[in-house]
């Protein structure tokens, strides 16, 4: 039996992949999400992502209390920063945001220190 929206999902998550990032077959896709983030975007995303024959990798961590630089001391930032700078495309589905954390600073700048 179909979940709420299962089939505009599908196409909503390939529309995504295919013409927002413009996946290609071998490049490495990370998602992240956490704990509030709904889990079937997620799993719509990577599978539409495997589809173009890309290779995606979901990083699933607990929600910080609080978004940006309030969900610093929280965030596995080490681990996010090494992912997320090696791969080719990261799409972001946490409900409590790394944008404008000093994890996403360090990413965009793509280094550790």
């Amino acid at each position: 039996m179909p979940e709420l929206y299962d089939f505009e999902l599908t196409k909503a998550a390939d529309v995504l992949v295919r013409e927002l990032f413009k996946l290609k077959e071998g490049e490495e896709f990370v998602i992240t999400a956490d704990t509030e983030s709904d889990m079937r975007v997620v799993k719509a995303t990577a599978g539409a992502a495997f589809s173009v024959g890309a290779k995606p990798a979901v990083i699933w961590n607990a929600s910080p209390l609080g978004v940006g630089k309030a969900a610093d001391p929280m965030l596995p930032s080490k681990t996010l920063v090494g992912a997320i700078t090696g791969a080719d495309a990261w799409v972001e589905f946490n409900n409590e945001w790394i944008f404008y954390s000093e994890t996403y600073d360090k990413i965009i700048k793509g280094t550790q220190s």
